[in-house]
């Protein structure tokens, strides 16, 4: 439950502040589309995640989609400014890797426990996690504030080590639920 809490702060975050960004840094021309971007790219990130899953273990894959999420963030968001294509190339690799966070969070629960708890568990997570979903934009905008470029960069080190906690987080429920088997299907 504490990864998801941790990666919701975040999740919500780039869609929130990815137009301003771009206006901050001149790029009026692709801030009125790159939300679109980003949530078309999350539409296939919150699909292919679920197939791919089937094959190689939701854990694995949840694992790797919030570790591919916090280096898009800190190798492509962190260092775009004026970047126009990096930025882009942003929305695109952030919208496919997070759309994960949406799809496979529930059954990365399911592994968890038994059918007949499922539903309490979920819940319960759920019923936790909806703070984080809640606080998540505005700390980011506590962060952020008036828009100054270096708060900027704050408000993308946070998002990215969220990501980057997160995964920590979720690699730590694999090895602790799976006697620390790292390569087993999960």
């Amino acid at each position: 439950m504490s990864a998801i809490f941790i990666l919701d702060w975040a999740v919500l975050v780039p869609p929130a502040y990815i137009t301003t960004y771009a206006s901050f840094h001149g790029h009026n021309e692709i801030a009125t589309n790159i939300l679109a971007i980003l949530n078309s790219a999350s539409t296939f990130g919150r699909g292919l995640p679920g197939f791919v899953a089937d094959k190689f273990g939701r854990f694995n894959v949840m694992i790797a989609c919030s570790i591919l999420s916090a280096l898009s963030i800190f190798g492509l968001w962190l260092h775009a400014g004026s970047n126009a294509p990096i930025l882009l190339s942003f929305a695109v690799a952030y919208g496919l890797f997070s759309g994960s966070a949406y799809s496979l969070t529930p059954v990365c629960v399911a592994q968890l426990c038994r059918t007949e708890e499922y539903a309490t568990r979920y819940g319960t997570a759920y019923g936790v996690v909806s703070f984080a979903t809640l606080a998540g934009v505005p700390i980011s905008g506590n962060i952020l504030g008036t828009g100054d470029s270096n708060n900027y960069i704050a408000l993308v080190l946070f998002c990215g080590t969220a990501y980057a906690m997160s995964a920590i987080l979720f690699i730590l429920a694999k090895g602790i639920s799976q006697d620390w088997k790292f390569f087993t299907i999960f």
